[in-house]
C-alpha cells in the first residue's frame, strides 16, 4: 500500500516561499503557497494541509491572526518562521516550532519531517 502524500501549506514572502516549495516539492511533498492570511485560511479549507508554515514579517499581525484562526481551526502543527522579536508571540500563538530568520531550508526540512513523522504523516523523503 502506498502511503499519501502529505500535504504542506505555505503562508509567506515570495522569495522565501518559493524556495522552500522547490525544496520540499523535491522531498516528496504536495507544497501550497499562499500570500496572504486570508489565501492560506481558503486552501486550509479547501487543500486540508497536513502542515502549515508562516513566515512572519515583524510588523505583520495580518498573518498572526491568520495562524491563530488556523490553529482553531484545523489540527496541524505550524512552523513559524521570523525575526526573534516575534518568537515568543508565534509559539503563544500556536506554532509548534519557530525557526530565527536567516532560515537554513535544510533546517526548515528537517523538522518537517520531525513534526509530520510525530503527527503519524508521510515524513517525505530522508535527507
Amino acid at each position: 500500500m502506498e502511503m499519501q502524500l502529505s500535504t504542506i501549506l505555505i503562508l509567506g514572502a515570495e522569495l522565501i516561499s518559493a524556495d522552500l516549495s522547490h525544496a520540499l516539492s523535491r522531498d516528496g511533498y504536495r507544497v501550497w503557497v499562499a500570500m496572504s492570511g486570508a489565501e492560506a485560511l481558503d486552501r486550509c479549507r479547501t487543500a486540508r494541509p497536513d502542515l502549515l508554515i508562516v513566515d512572519i514579517p515583524p510588523l505583520e499581525a495580518k498573518k498572526r491572526t491568520a495562524m491563530r484562526l488556523i490553529r482553531e481551526a484545523f489540527p496541524i502543527p505550524i512552523i513559524a518562521l521570523g525575526s526573534a522579536e516575534v518568537a515568543v508571540e508565534s509559539l503563544d500563538t500556536g506554532a509548534a516550532h519557530f525557526i530565527t530568520k536567516p532560515v537554513a531550508v535544510d533546517e526548515v526540512r528537517a523538522r518537517v519531517r520531525a513534526l509530520l513523522r510525530r503527527a503519524g504523516g508521510n515524513p517525505g523523503l530522508s535527507p
